[in-house]
């Protein structure tokens, strides 16, 4: 797993490199630097900047460049011996490869599946890189990998047994964290107990929970009377907001009024207000998020909905919805002392024309939107718009 890591990966962002170079100079590297920096957010993701400018890229940092590398490449250059279509089908190849990798356990059926996969990138490895090296690409590690990983796994079992990545993580969450909750006094018996309070609630880690279990900081307190004239006041203030506030605000009374008559309940406006919020911390520890700047990028989670059966006006992928949180809110209603706890979305579509680019769904934004109980969203999904490309967005399958 080590050397797939520091040395595979790297070799084809170091080639991918070259091949830029090639193409158009360091300006390409360069858009193509950019373009790793305008990556959208994501929880667990972490973006570099200036990758040119690295001496020393750890395994951790070209995870994260596996995860969106083929997307900063999209359509980047023409006119090449090789085609950007190909380099960016080489990534989601190898990403594809290292997902298979990483799994804990093999059936036979799985090992003749990543055998494949492995054929498949090496071919296409070999291919597109082999004019660029004077050893025509004959590296060890690639030899290694193509005709040991799956007998190694048949024999010694499964890769991710013996990685980097794994017991960085063990010594992170059994060794740093507990001692950072400590109080530097008899911490040996401390991070003991710590770690075994973690094992004996581990299980309640496989119970997930969507609902809400707290909110951020509040934005707005607002009488659906007062909506419009909210709208008028943002537009015209000197430090103008993001624009997705004015938009899920222009979109908020309409779709409402759909979910109270969906949830048949009565709709006065002058009993009803809302708060609106900047995040929302889930039940099983996630964030989502509606923040024009957050570190200097502005982060709206994209989320994921399995919609009703009798719902069908999208086009769903594997019978699920996607979707961008423009605005977080407690629906309050009068008399009532419970609140809805709500999300207004801007839904996107899957594109019939080429449903898939590089393995991943082709989107694009609709005209619908909709108020949804924060219950209902089942995951926080990453989709990255097309760079060149107006109202085109992958949704990313590769966040290991």
């Amino acid at each position: 797993m080590h050397h797939i890591d520091l040395e595979l990966f790297k070799y084809q962002l170091e080639f991918t490199q070259d091949i830029l170079k090639a193409v158009r100079g360091t300006e390409l590297q360069k858009k193509f630097d950019d373009r790793l920096r305008q990556i959208p957010r994501f929880p667990g993701l972490k973006l570099l900047h200036k990758l040119r400018h690295l001496n020393v890229l750890t395994a951790s940092d070209y995870r994260n460049i596996m995860k969106i590398a083929l997307f900063a490449l999209d359509e980047i250059f023409e006119g090449n011996e090789i085609t950007c279509k190909e380099l960016c089908e080489l990534y989601a190849k190898f990403s594809k490869m290292y997902i298979i990798s990483r799994k804990e356990i093999y059936t036979e059926e799985d090992l003749k599946i990543f055998e494949s996969a492995i054929i498949d990138w090496c071919i296409d490895f070999k291919k597109i890189f082999s004019p660029l090296s004077t050893t025509d690409c004959n590296f060890l590690k690639l030899h290694s990998w193509r005709y040991h990983a799956v007998p190694a796994i048949r024999k010694y079992g499964a890769l991710n047994g013996l990685s980097t990545e794994t017991y960085e993580t063990l010594h992170k969450s059994y060794v740093k964290t507990p001692y950072r909750l400590s109080n530097r006094k008899d911490v040996m018996r401390q991070l003991v107990n710590a770690v075994k309070h973690k094992e004996l609630t581990s299980s309640a880690k496989k119970v997930i929970h969507h609902k809400a279990k707290g909110f951020g900081k509040v934005l707005w307190e607002l009488t659906l009377d007062n909506i419009d004239q909210k709208i008028k006041s943002l537009k015209k203030s000197e430090n103008l907001p993001h624009l997705n506030f004015i938009e899920g605000l222009s979109q908020l009374i309409s779709t409402l009024n759909t979910f109270l008559d969906t949830s048949s309940q009565e709709s006065k406006s002058d009993e009803f207000y809302i708060k609106i919020y900047d995040s929302v911390h889930l039940e099983d520890r996630h964030i989502l998020r509606m923040t024009g700047e957050f570190q200097d990028k502005e982060w709206f989670s994209n989320i994921a909905v399995t919609p009703a059966e009798d719902q069908e006006q999208y086009n769903s992928d594997e019978g699920t919805w996607y979707g961008k949180v423009l605005l977080l809110f407690k629906f309050f209603r009068g008399s009532f002392k419970e609140p809805y706890e709500l999300a207004l979305v801007h839904w996107f579509d899957i594109i019939t024309e080429e449903p898939e680019l590089y393995g991943c769904p082709q989107l694009y934004y609709t005209k619908e939107y909709n108020t949804i109980p924060i219950g209902s969203i089942n995951q926080e999904v990453h989709i990255v718009p097309r760079f060149g490309k107006v109202n085109r967005y992958l949704l990313n399958k590769y966040m290991f």
